[in-house]
């Protein structure tokens, strides 16, 4: 499979006349075949041509034929480099016959000629080889992670969308995987340490993934995803994800020994099901990662279905996290303050609480909006914010003698930790 496909790229690229020559056929095996026929085909009627000039008295049409057959063995062995196969039958082919003819000739130099014949075959025998292994080796790391050795995007795109138009009448499930809390693992234990945890959940995936006969791959950084077989029925292939999903994240989740630490981790897997004909492979990506998204911002360490309500959230909350960053910029927050009051309903202090009102939103509420700000980092700015105009309010109130005893504001954690918190 890997030689075909190099074979049609290398041709894709280097012999132009000949895709014209089939631009009408759109299988890409079917046009393979009568691209390696026709390239054996045009090769070897040199060696006819050949034979056909060497029966002949005159001399010269010996030389010319010679030359000609030589030159057409040097062009095969460069075009025809990256199928491997097909350029050493083509090659004995052209050279065979000139080394038979030299040892007819019966001379010392035909005896001469025949030996550095050979030799020459040997070098672009070599050389053919050489660009065939190159093309091969290139093949493979364009489309595999260097790390892991797993596919890469581009490789699984390609995979996905074959996928997509081959299985358009059957089911299919595509998980999309991210590790919980792996910037930490790298921060604290260094990225050595980082990269051996990826190695070691990419080959639980592969065993598992192979036991199911579904593809992984790596995506990036630690996302990775994988596709199913095909189901007959919509309730098997939901079945098969449920299963697969949980044990998937039951093997995860096992502890991991790396340089003598003793590592956990857990994952947020997100799921589509594949059976929309006339959808894109991405569209499908984007939903098993509209569902990782979900499970994320439900606290990780989970499995969520994509499904049309879960869209709809989902497009909710993105439409929140965009929003929420303009604001403070577009004074859309404001701040309320609740009254702590005595036994005897003397206010003591307040409680401020932030309230946002955006045009296109509405009202949303703190217990909606804070959770996405924590995620995102924004609550840094958020809480700065109102830090800063809740002192600004009780300083107005202590210039006009109202004195409080004691004022709440909450602070997230990550503002507590945060470096210019102090």
């Amino acid at each position: 499979m890997n030689e075909n496909i190099s074979f049609y790229r290398f041709m894709h690229k280097q012999i132009l006349v000949v895709i014209a020559l089939f631009m009408t056929i759109e299988q890409k095996d079917f046009w393979l075949d009568r691209v390696r026929f026709f390239m054996f085909a045009y090769f070897s009627l040199w060696s006819i041509i050949f034979l056909v000039y060497v029966l002949k008295d005159n001399h010269n049409l010996h030389y010319i034929a010679i030359a000609t057959q030589l030159g057409s063995a040097v062009v095969a062995s460069t075009i025809l480099a990256s199928q491997k196969n097909l350029v050493i039958v083509t090659f004995i082919t052209l050279m065979l016959p000139i080394t038979i003819y030299l040892l007819a000739v019966g001379e010392v130099y035909s005896y001469l000629i025949a030996f550095f014949t050979v030799v020459l075959s040997g070098v672009l025998l070599y050389a053919a080889k050489n660009i065939h292994d190159y093309l091969i080796k290139s093949r493979y790391q364009s489309y595999h992670d260097h790390l892991t050795g797993l596919g890469n995007r581009r490789y699984f795109l390609e995979i996905l969308e074959s996928s997509v138009k081959q299985n358009c009448n059957k089911y299919s499930y595509l998980l999309l995987i991210n590790l919980d809390y792996f910037k930490t693992i790298n921060d604290t234990l260094g990225h050595d340490i980082g990269d051996e945890l990826l190695i070691e959940v990419s080959k639980r995936m592969t065993k598992l993934a192979h036991e199911n006969n579904n593809i992984v791959a790596r995506l990036g950084g630690n996302e990775f995803c994988i596709l199913s077989t095909s189901f007959e029925t919509k309730d098997e292939c939901l079945k098969a994800a449920d299963s697969f999903s949980k044990e998937l994240l039951r093997r995860i989740k096992t502890n991991y020994i790396i340089d003598d630490h003793h590592l956990y981790i857990s994952a947020s897997i997100g799921i589509s099901i594949m059976n929309k004909p006339g959808l894109q492979a991405g569209t499908f990506l984007k939903e098993a990662d509209m569902s990782m998204y979900e499970v994320k911002h439900s606290g990780r360490d989970g499995v969520i279905l994509f499904s049309e309500e879960l869209c709809e959230i989902v497009e909710k909350k993105l439409d929140i996290e965009r929003m929420l960053h303009f604001a403070i910029e577009r004074d859309e927050i404001t701040l309320k303050y609740q009254p702590q009051v005595d036994k005897n309903k003397k206010v003591l202090g307040c409680e401020i609480l932030v309230r946002w009102n955006n045009k296109e939103l509405g009202n949303i509420g703190p217990a909606t909006f804070i959770p996405i700000a924590e995620n995102t980092g924004y609550i840094i700015e958020l809480g700065a914010y109102i830090l800063e105009e809740s002192l600004k309010t009780i300083q107005e109130w202590s210039k006009k003698s109202m004195s409080l005893k004691q004022v709440s504001i909450n602070i997230s954690m990550r503002q507590l930790l945060h470096q210019n918190f102090i």
